[in-house]
């Protein structure tokens, strides 16, 4: 995962992504899905809510630059709500700023910059 970041990031962001995804893999109540061919190609983290049982907050979904526009993003996407189906998840919340890439998922506007699916 580190390496993603390696080639998405540099500078000051490098580091606040490396120290934001250590805390998240330390933490029991956070997952992460990973994609890898040859090497890890991207992931995509989510949490399961501690009030809503059957709702999750999906964060982090990164692919390496060299690896984007092969498919890989709507394989992970589709890996992960695979996934949170399984858990029962009746709601599944994002932030972000690539509304039409998640609308292909199911995914509506619920706010400014918030999706729900």
């Amino acid at each position: 995962m580190i390496a993603v970041l390696r080639e998405n990031y540099s500078g000051p962001f490098l580091s606040k992504a490396k120290a934001e995804i250590t805390e998240y893999l330390s933490n029991s109540l956070v997952s992460f899905l990973v994609l890898e061919t040859k090497g890890v190609v991207g992931f995509v983290g989510y949490a399961q809510s501690w009030m809503d049982w059957d709702s999750y907050e999906v964060f982090w979904m990164n692919i390496a630059k060299s690896c984007q526009g092969k498919g890989h993003g709507r394989q992970l996407a589709e890996a992960l709500i695979r996934k949170l189906e399984q858990r029962k998840a009746q709601n599944i919340l994002l932030w972000t700023d690539k509304e039409d890439f998640w609308g292909k998922f199911g995914f509506v506007q619920y706010a400014p910059g918030l999706m729900r699916r």
